[in-house]
C-alpha cells in the first residue's frame, strides 16, 4: 500500500526520502543507514551486511566480478523501509 511510505511535509505535501550512497565496501556503513531515515536507499559497493543489519528490507548481490576478472566481495543493493 503506497500510504505506508508516504510522509507529509510541513505544507501537507507527500514526500519520499531517497538516498544514494557509495558504501565503499565497509560493513560498518550499515549501522549508519537506519538513522538516516530514508524511505529507499540505492547503495553501491555494499558488502553483505552482518546478521541483523539491513537484512529484512535489503536486496542485492553478494559480489561483483570486474572487467579485469577480479572478484570483489561487494555489489549494488536496494534498501527500503
Amino acid at each position: 500500500m503506497a500510504a505506508e511510505w508516504q510522509r507529509n511535509d510541513a505544507e501537507g505535501r507527500n514526500e519520499m526520502k531517497a538516498l544514494v550512497w557509495n558504501m565503499a565496501h565497509r560493513i560498518e556503513s550499515w549501522n549508519s543507514l537506519e538513522p538516516l531515515n530514508a524511505d529507499i536507499a540505492l547503495l553501491n559497493e555494499a558488502r553483505v551486511p552482518s546478521e541483523g543489519l539491513g537484512e529484512r528490507h535489503s536486496f542485492g548481490g553478494q559480489r561483483t566480478i570486474g572487467r579485469d576478472g577480479y572478484d570483489r566481495p561487494w555489489a549494488t543493493a536496494v534498501h527500503a523501509r
